[in-house]
C-alpha cells in the first residue's frame, strides 16, 4: 500500500502506516494529518 503524499513530515507518514499495520485509530490535531484515509481521526 502506498500513502499519497498529503504530509510531508516523513514521522507523520510513519504514524499513519503505523495504524494501518495496527488497525488502530491514529487521534490528530493536525488538519493535513487527518486527510489520510483508513484509521485517522481529527480530534
Amino acid at each position: 500500500m502506498t500513502l499519497p503524499s498529503i504530509h510531508k513530515d516523513p514521522f507523520d507518514c510513519l504514524l499513519v502506516a503505523q495504524a494501518i499495520v495496527e488497525g488502530i485509530t491514529l487521534l490528530t490535531a493536525d488538519i493535513q494529518v487527518a486527510k489520510y484515509p483508513g484509521p485517522v481521526q481529527r480530534v
